[in-house]
């Protein structure tokens, strides 16, 4: 595997500020694997400052995160990607959080 996608989102039922989208990106190297991990919280512009501030959230709660993990990391996870049961839902409903994995292969 030379990498590893996971994207999710909440249900379009959730509503700002708490509504949000995550996406991990994993790329296998031989010696290392990088990581990127974006959070961002959605729809925020429909509300005030004082709406977002008042539910206990800042207007910085959005993350990016990189860098490297050990090695220990591929095994584990190229073990639950095999294990990982896939489904293709062809409509989400409202209550449905959004869900995708996407692997790029080597010999996978």
């Amino acid at each position: 595997m030379k990498s590893l996608i996971l994207r999710f989102q909440t249900s379009a039922l959730i509503p700002a500020p708490y509504a949000h989208a995550i996406e991990a990106i994993f790329s296998f190297g031989q010696n290392s694997l990088d990581y990127k991990f974006e959070l961002d919280y959605l729809d925020r512009d429909q509300l005030s400052e004082e709406e977002i501030l008042d539910e206990g959230f800042s207007m910085e709660d959005n993350l990016l995160l990189s860098g490297k993990l050990p090695l220990v990391w591929n095994e584990q996870l190229e073990s639950l990607v095999n294990k990982t049961e896939k489904t293709y839902p062809k409509e989400l409903e409202d209550d449905q959080e959004f869900w995708d994995i996407e692997i790029g292969a080597e010999n996978f």
